[in-house]
């Protein structure tokens, strides 16, 4: 079979990895895989890689947000390849299944798709009925609907294949990048109700927190370095510091067999001396850190995200006394945001001696019980297709004083690196009556921050850039390795 995968320029932000993985069991199975990508602006789209192929299925990963873009594009592909089966992954159809009902959609999978796709790839060449494979939901040819039971969860992450890699090489902006991407494990068992993992958690029998095994995961980055050219490595799990036993069992034969600089997804509440010390020694050069919310009743009450302020400071202390930089990710407009706490979480972000701090506007999707509380405190009526396509526009709940609350969660890089302009403003901002004083001074700085944005004189907060470890980074040994240093959108790295 022919399998053409298409993806948004949005997830394009680096290699998708579920996406890759599906590609490459496909491949190793004799069917023929690849992948295209689509712009934003509609304007600009054009199908016609896509028709040539002449792919038997199309798949397409989407998130809530995204998915009416998805659809436009899907009934455009349709129109030149009427017989063509069209499936649905990612988070949005497991959170949403009856988007089956869409006009152009034949099937969706809920929850991981390798073993789905690869059954329905298999069914349909071999001129079986695809209707039976677990994970699916089906339309069937008198259009009614059909919901199969859901997989187990597969506990030997070491029989999945390695992402096809060789996806980077027809999208420049990854193949020419040092940065590799790699997951050690899946799940994650903590209950943040803002994220998906409460719930996806339920969509599958058996384990949901698995982890490869230390020599499956190497060879995969030594794949990366040696074939591939790369010279960092993003380590993409959840909670990449969740088992320290499987770290300290990893990490040293990391080190000694591949020896890359890396970066890993954190938790401040788990990070002991002995875990940033390993992490050091191995060659953690960024820690991103999940801050979220700069007021800790929000951060535990409302986020269900059960970190300190102390944990945070502690947390930064440890991996910059261990030359890790700290990398937070924040969220503004969740419920129960105030201007006193966009303030707090900026000012959180200047007393952990934040590196570069990420943002993100809070996103109320249905089915996650941050959602329901939002709606419940009367700050949200809408659906699913009221969601912006991306969370780092505005804020987007009902409450009071959101413009101004956007405009200091984009002006929040530049208080980062000027903290005296942030503790200058603070009092003014607090203060509704000297508020007005206050918003000159905000333009002023919003015209500052987009002139400063890439000077030299700029903290590393003020822009996307590689780690600095990258440019001190040893060449791999691939031929490839020489790459083009210019910095790159790279929001995980």
């Amino acid at each position: 079979m022919r399998i053409a995968f298409v993806l948004d320029n949005i997830i394009l932000g680096q290699e998708p990895l579920g996406v890759t993985t599906m590609g490459a069991l496909l491949k190793q199975h004799g069917h023929q895989v690849d992948y295209f990508d689509f712009p934003p602006q509609e304007s600009k789209w054009n199908i016609d890689d896509v028709v040539a192929f002449q792919p038997d299925i199309v798949g397409y990963s989407i998130s809530s947000g995204l998915h009416n873009r998805y659809l436009r594009f899907n009934r455009l592909l349709k129109e030149q390849l009427p017989n063509l089966f069209t499936i649905i992954g990612g988070p949005h159809p497991s959170f949403f299944p009856n988007f089956l009902e869409k006009e152009g959609v034949d099937a969706i999978c809920v929850g991981e798709g390798e073993q789905p796709m690869l059954e329905l790839a298999n069914a349909m060449e071999q001129g079986d009925s695809p209707y039976e494979v677990a994970g699916l939901h089906l339309k069937l040819p008198d259009g009614t609907r059909r919901v199969n039971p859901p997989r187990p969860y597969e506990q030997d992450l070491d029989k999945i294949p390695f992402p096809d890699h060789s996806f980077i090489r027809k999208f420049p902006h990854l193949r020419d990048s040092p940065i590799a991407y790699v997951m050690c494990g899946r799940g994650c068992p903590y209950n943040c109700n803002f994220c998906f993992n409460h719930v996806s958690i339920d969509l599958q029998a058996g384990r949901y927190t698995r982890y490869r095994s230390p020599e499956n995961i190497i060879e995969e980055c030594l794949e990366l370095r040696d074939r591939y050219g790369k010279r960092y490595i993003a380590f993409q799990d959840d909670t990449f510091s969740l088992n320290y036993r499987f770290l300290e069992k990893f990490l040293p034969l990391y080190k000694e067999q591949v020896g890359l600089p890396y970066l890993a997804h954190l938790r401040a509440d788990n990070i002991t001396p002995k875990m940033a010390k390993l992490l050091g020694d191995t060659g953690c050069k960024r820690g991103v850190i999940g801050l979220e919310n700069g007021n800790e009743d929000i951060r535990i009450k409302i986020l269900d995200k059960t970190v300190t302020d102390e944990d945070i400071i502690r947390c930064s202390e440890l991996l910059h006394d261990n030359s890790i930089e700290f990398l937070s990710q924040n969220m503004f407009g969740v419920p129960g945001e105030t201007i006193e706490t966009v303030l707090s979480t900026i000012e959180l972000n200047i007393r952990a001696k934040a590196d570069l701090m990420v943002i993100h506007f809070f996103q109320p999707y249905p089915g996650t019980d941050l959602a329901r509380i939002s709606s419940e405190m009367g700050l949200w009526e809408g659906t699913v297709d009221d969601i912006p396509e991306s969370n780092h526009w505005f804020v987007v709940l009902d409450m009071k004083d959101k413009e101004l609350m956007t405009m200091l969660g984009h002006l929040s890089y530049f208080m980062l690196d000027y903290p005296k302009a942030f503790y200058y403003l603070k009092p003014l901002i607090e203060n509704s009556k000297s508020r007005k004083v206050a918003m000159p001074l905000l333009k002023l700085c919003k015209w500052l921050d987009q002139k400063t944005l890439y000077s030299k004189k700029r903290g590393v907060g003020s822009r996307w850039h590689p780690p600095k470890a990258i440019m001190a980074a040893p060449e791999a040994t691939s031929t490839n390795a020489a790459r083009n240093m210019e910095p790159v959108y790279c929001p995980s790295a």
